[in-house]
């Protein structure tokens, strides 16, 4: 219960795509703590999903740096720097 406070509360300091790939990256850690943990089989299928995973990953993080470039453009001619513009989202997100 402790550690899913601190992963609730986490989630209010992280950008939504930072935590897209935290949470993409959970999958991946309970596979390898069953297969050094539990000496599970690591099979084709296993090796299949993980690579899935990782390709996932890899995606999310190169369209999260081309969206930053698109939000710092976007801020710019809008005359607001990007805190401003996510501290306005969190506003309306809890209601402040």
């Amino acid at each position: 219960m402790i550690a899913f406070r601190f992963y609730i509360k986490s989630l209010e300091s992280l950008a939504p795509k930072e935590s897209s790939l935290l949470g993409s990256i959970e999958p991946l850690s309970a596979v390898l703590t069953t297969v050094f943990w539990l000496n599970e089989p690591f099979g084709f299928f296993q090796w299949l999903g993980t690579a899935c995973l990782i390709g996932m990953i890899i995606l999310l993080a190169l369209n999260k740096s081309s969206s930053e470039k698109k939000a710092n453009k976007t801020a710019r001619t809008r005359g607001i720097t990007r805190f401003e513009g996510e501290q306005k989202q969190k506003d309306l997100f809890t209601g402040s």
